[in-house]
């Protein structure tokens, strides 16, 4: 990415790959060379939503939920259509052990977007904490229905079948 941003001469092609090395660099764990790369481009660059949603990301990462959380809120103002910032600002509550915040938002997450299977994934995991099986097992029944791996585990852990 380095190599292609040095022989692109557009700022918005600059920017474009700027964007995929940060990306790059989270799912290296380097947080805080991304964390530099985002601040240098919100400095030279309009362009700063989806550099609030990266920054929660990173902060996510860190265990900064509070941060993470206000970032995301903050990108779902700006993109009301993001189903995945709204799981994200669950997944903030559900790690801070707010599960009834979590739980509100991953409801509304589902009446919004009720394709989005990992809503009920994780509530399903809030139920299971809950002890609550029977409606852990639903809620993990309808996420593997909408193809979220993970949920056929839980199926296969907590769930008779």
């Amino acid at each position: 990415y380095n190599r292609a941003k040095e022989n692109y001469e557009l700022n918005k092609d600059k920017y474009r790959i700027n964007v995929k090395i940060v990306h790059t660099h989270i799912k290296m764990h380097q947080y805080s060379q991304a964390l530099f790369l985002i601040k240098t481009l919100s400095e030279n660059e309009n362009k700063t939503d989806s550099l609030l949603y990266l920054q929660g990301d990173i902060q996510f990462h860190l265990k900064n939920y509070i941060e993470a959380r206000d970032l995301f809120t903050r990108f779902s103002w700006l993109h009301p259509e993001s189903s995945e910032a709204s799981v994200k600002i669950a997944l903030c509550h559900y790690n801070e052990l707010n599960e009834d915040f979590a739980l509100g938002q991953l409801q509304k997450t589902t009446k919004k977007f009720p394709e989005r299977g990992e809503s009920y994934y994780f509530m399903g995991e809030i139920a299971r904490r809950n002890n609550d099986i029977t409606n852990a097992c639903s809620y993990f029944h309808k996420a593997d229905s909408l193809f979220v791996p993970i949920a056929q585990d839980a199926i296969l852990n907590y769930c008779q079948n």
